[in-house]
């Protein structure tokens, strides 16, 4: 069990922001390759978090499907494992009961 020192690392590790690229053509210094230390999950911008927002909602609204694409580097995609231990097949088997029961079909692809 973490004690509350760790729980507040783990919660740093993975909080993720919403930026505002109004004004800027660039992410935000600290998550850039070489100059940020990109200290946590990662970043979205309010227009992409909007969508997501949209296409869960529709989702379950219509009771439609609701696709979850992940590409990216080769150990993104499991290279070198079993295909059930790559991120996409992780994903998949813990949400999909949670999308079940919003009587969402979820559909995972790994490129």
């Amino acid at each position: 069990n973490l004690g509350p020192e760790g729980l507040a690392d783990r919660m740093k590790m993975f909080h993720w922001s919403r930026e505002d690229l109004s004004t800027s053509k660039e992410p935000p210094m600290k998550y850039h390759k070489k100059k940020g230390d990109r200290g946590n999950g990662g970043w979205t911008t309010k227009r992409s978090f909007d969508g997501l927002v949209r296409r869960l909602l529709h989702a379950m609204m219509t009771q439609d499907t609701f696709t979850v694409v992940m590409g990216g580097h080769s150990a993104a995609k499991g290279a070198g494992n079993h295909f059930r231990q790559s991120y996409m097949m992780q994903f998949h088997k813990v949400m999909y009961p949670v999308f079940a029961r919003l009587g969402v079909k979820l559909i995972t692809r790994n490129m």
